[in-house]
C-alpha cells in the first residue's frame, strides 16, 4: 500500500509546495503551460495558472488556501471574504474556470459557496480538496514518491551507510530505533533525543527521573558581548537569563564569545566557541488567574483599573515576571528584582479585532496614567509586593480614546459589535462615527457632506409643491411611520440600526425650479427626478425621534472631535436657534 500525504498535518509551506508540482505536472500533460507566479500576496489572484500552449490565453487559475481547518462555522467569517477577494481578483484575467484548492475535504455548504462565486459570470468554479489531491497524486506517482520520500532512508544515505541502507521503510525505522535506544544508555538520569533541523544535528536532552537535576546536574553560561545596535536584544537577553521570561532568544555567533557547558565530562561538558545559541525557556503556563491593574494618583485615589488573566509568569536569578492580559487587548509584562521594592513594566496595546468597548476601556485607563504616581498589580485577589511607577511613554493620544469610546457607545447603545479597525478613519468616516454616537444618546448634530436630498414627482401639484418651487419649505425625512421605524448608518462596514431617526432642515427648495415649474404646467412630471436642495446653504440636521426627550429643542450641537474643525454653519444655526 503506498504512503499517503497527510494534507491536513502539511505546513503552509510544505502545502504549496507539492501542490505546485502537482498542478504544473498535470496541466503540462495535458499540453497546457503551467506557471506558478513567485510570491505570495502579490500574484494578482493567481497561485498557479495554466495557459493556451498556442495562444498564450489563461484558460484556468488555481487559487491555494493552507485551510486545514476548512471554511466553515468559526473559519468562515474571515477566511471566505479572503476567497471571494482572491476570486474576484482572478476574474480580472478572464479564465474559463477557476478551481480553489485547500487540504481539507471540503463540505457541501464549502463547495456550494465556491460554486456560488459564479453567479453572474461565465467562469466555471471548482474545489479541491484531499480526495481530489490524492485522485491527481494516483495519476501522477512521480510525483507522490518525491512527496513521501522516506526521510530514513535519506538520513543513513548521508552519513556514508549505503550498505546497510534496508529496503523496506519498516526496517530502516526499526533499525533507526535501536540505534537510538543505544545511545540513550550514557546516564541513568538524562536522556537524548536526535532530529535534523535545517540539515543541522539537533540533540534534545531531557530528564528520565524528577530527581535528575539533583542527583546528577548540568549548567550552560553563555558569554556575551552586545554591541550598540544590540539594545533590543540585550534586553531580551536580560529578562530571559534574569528574570526566566518565556520569550525565544536567538543570540547570533557575533555575540557569543563562548558556551560553556558543566556536568559529567564523558557526555556533557565543556566549551564551544564560534556558535550561535538559541534558547527557549520552559514557562508555567498551566494555570491562568485573574488578575488586575490599578492605576494611583500621588494622592492615593485610584484613578482606573482593569481586570484580566495572567498568562504566564517565571523567576530567575535577577527577579521574576508576571505577564498578563486585560480585555483581550492589553499585554502587560511585570518585573519584579530580587532586591527591590519597585518594579517595571512593559506595555502593548494591540486593540485590532477586539470589541471596540473593551478597548475604550483600555485606553480610558492608558489616559489615567497622565496623573498616575503608581501602578498597582493583584492577582488571585492578592496585590504582588513591589509596585511599577507608570510611564510617559504609554500615554494615548486623545483621539485614539475618542474614537474607541465613540465605537463603544454605538456597541453598546445599539447592540451592535464594531471590532476596533486596523486603520486610521478618513475625515468623513470620523465624523460619521460622532453623529452616530450623538443621535444614539438623544442628540441632534449635523450631517456632513449631504447637500441635497433627491425625490421623483408623482405629477400632481399642490399648496406644498408650490412653496417648495418658491420660496421653500422645510423637510423632515423620517422613518415611515413617522419616527417609530428603523433607519442606520453604516459605521466600519456594519449596518448600525438607530430608531426613529429624523434627517431634517429648515427651508429647502427644488432645483431649477422653471424647469420642474414647466413640466408640471406641461403635464409631464410625472417620473422626474429632481433634487431638494437646502435655501441657506446650511447643512442637514439629524436625530432620533425615539431617543431625543419629548421637551428637547431640535438644534444641532457640537461635535467635539479633538482636532477636527466644526462645520463653519454651526454657530450661526445655534445663535438663529437661540434667538
Amino acid at each position: 500500500m503506498a504512503t499517503p500525504v497527510d494534507w491536513t498535518r502539511l505546513e503552509r509551506t510544505d502545502f504549496e509546495r507539492i501542490v505546485n508540482v502537482l498542478i504544473t505536472r498535470d496541466g503540462e500533460a495535458r499540453g497546457l503551460t503551467a506557471v506558478a507566479p513567485d510570491g505570495r500576496g502579490g500574484d494578482d489572484g493567481i497561485d498557479i495558472e495554466l495557459r493556451d500552449a498556442t495562444s498564450g490565453r489563461i484558460v484556468h487559475i488555481y487559487q491555494l488556501k493552507h485551510f486545514p481547518e476548512g471554511f466553515s462555522s468559526g473559519w468562515g467569517k474571515s477566511r471566505r471574504p479572503q476567497i471571494r477577494k482572491s476570486f474576484n481578483t482572478a476574474l480580472q484575467h478572464d479564465p474559463a474556470r477557476w478551481t480553489l484548492v485547500v487540504p481539507e475535504q471540503f463540505t457541501a455548504s464549502e463547495q456550494k459557496f465556491v460554486t456560488g462565486l459564479a453567479s453572474g459570470s461565465s467562469v466555471a468554479t471548482h474545489i479541491l480538496g484531499t480526495v481530489e489531491l490524492d485522485k491527481l497524486l494516483a495519476q501522477h506517482p512521480d510525483v507522490h514518491d518525491w512527496a513521501v520520500r522516506d526521510a530514513v532512508h535519506d538520513v543513513l544515505d548521508r552519513i556514508g551507510r549505503r550498505d546497510v541502507q534496508p529496503t523496506r521503510t519498516t526496517d530502516a525505522a526499526a533499525g533507526l530505533s535501536r540505534y537510538m535506544a543505544q545511545q540513550d544508555t550514557f546516564s541513568l538520569y538524562w536522556g537524548r533525543r536526535q532530529a535534523v533541523v535545517d540539515g543541522e544535528v539537533v540533540w534534545e536532552i531531557y530528564p528520565k527521573r524528577a530527581d535528575a537535576p539533583a542527583m546528577e546536574p548540568l549548567r550552560i553560561t553563555v558569554d556575551a558581548a552586545f554591541g550598540e545596535e544590540d539594545g533590543e536584544l540585550r534586553k531580551l537577553a536580560a529578562d530571559v537569563f534574569g528574570y526566566g521570561r518565556g520569550k525565544r532568544l536567538d543570540l547570533p555567533e557575533r555575540v557569543v564569545r563562548s558556551l560553556t557547558l558543566e556536568g559529567p565530562s564523558d557526555w556533557f561538558a565543556g566549551v564551544e566557541r564560534d556558535v550561535a545559541v538559541s534558547i527557549v525557556p520552559v514557562v508555567n503556563t498551566a494555570e491562568s488567574r485573574a488578575a488586575r491593574v490599578e492605576a494611583y494618583g500621588s494622592d492615593g485615589v485610584l484613578l482606573g483599573a482593569l481586570n484580566g488573566r495572567t498568562l504566564n509568569s517565571n523567576t530567575g536569578d535577577a527577579g521574576g515576571f508576571i505577564e498578563a492580559q486585560f480585555e483581550g487587548a492589553l499585554t502587560m509584562l511585570w518585573r519584579f528584582p530580587r532586591e527591590s521594592r519597585s518594579g517595571s513594566t512593559d506595555i502593548t496595546l494591540e486593540p485590532v479585532g477586539r470589541p471596540s468597548a473593551a478597548v475604550a476601556r483600555v485606553t480610558r485607563f492608558l489616559q489615567s496614567f497622565r496623573d498616575a504616581d503608581k501602578l498597582q498589580l493583584h492577582v488571585d485577589g492578592h496585590p504582588v509586593t513591589a509596585q511599577v511607577n507608570a510611564q510617559d511613554s504609554v500615554l494615548i493620544d486623545d483621539e485614539v480614546h475618542e474614537y474607541a469610546d465613540d465605537l463603544g457607545v454605538i456597541e453598546r447603545l445599539a447592540d451592535v459589535s464594531l471590532p476596533f479597525p486596523d486603520r486610521t478613519p478618513d475625515l468623513n468616516d470620523r465624523i460619521w462615527t460622532r453623529v452616530a454616537r450623538m443621535v444614539l444618546e438623544g442628540r441632534c448634530a449635523l450631517i456632513p457632506n449631504y447637500k441635497s436630498m433627491n425625490a421623483t414627482l408623482n405629477g400632481t401639484r399642490d399648496a406644498a409643491m408650490d412653496q417648495l418651487l418658491a420660496d421653500g419649505a422645510q423637510i423632515l425625512n423620517a422613518s415611515a411611520d413617522g419616527g417609530g421605524g428603523t433607519n442606520g448608518v453604516h459605521i466600519l462596514d456594519v449596518e448600525v440600526p438607530i430608531k426613529g431617526m429624523c434627517i431634517w432642515h429648515p427651508r429647502m427648495r427644488i432645483a431649477d425650479a422653471d424647469t420642474v415649474r414647466a413640466r408640471l404646467n406641461a403635464g409631464t412630471a410625472e417620473g422626474m427626478r429632481v433634487a431638494i436642495e437646502p435655501i441657506d446653504g446650511t447643512p442637514f440636521r439629524v436625530y432620533s425621534a425615539h431617543y431625543m426627550p419629548a421637551d428637547h429643542v431640535v438644534v444641532p450641537e457640537p461635535w467635539g472631535i479633538t482636532r477636527i474643525g466644526e462645520h463653519a454653519a454651526l454657530e450661526d444655526i445655534r445663535h438663529v436657534a437661540s434667538a
